[in-house]
């Protein structure tokens, strides 16, 4: 098992993910996810805040 993290909401059977969930799963399993960039090994990258400034550097 191996931890993913959702880049893109998506349904997972009953359980929908929304971008920055955590899923367990083993790689083989979620391999077609991870090819169309859905899920990944790392979280999504946080947007700016609306000032400009990025979130937790310095503000």
């Amino acid at each position: 098992m191996k931890t993913f993290y959702a880049q893109e909401p998506h349904l997972d059977g009953t359980k929908l993910y929304n971008p920055g969930d955590k899923r367990e799963a083993d790689e083989n399993d979620v391999k077609h996810l991870v090819d169309l960039k859905v899920l990944g090994d790392k979280p999504p990258a946080k947007p700016k805040a609306a000032s400009g400034k990025p979130e937790g550097e310095g503000a």
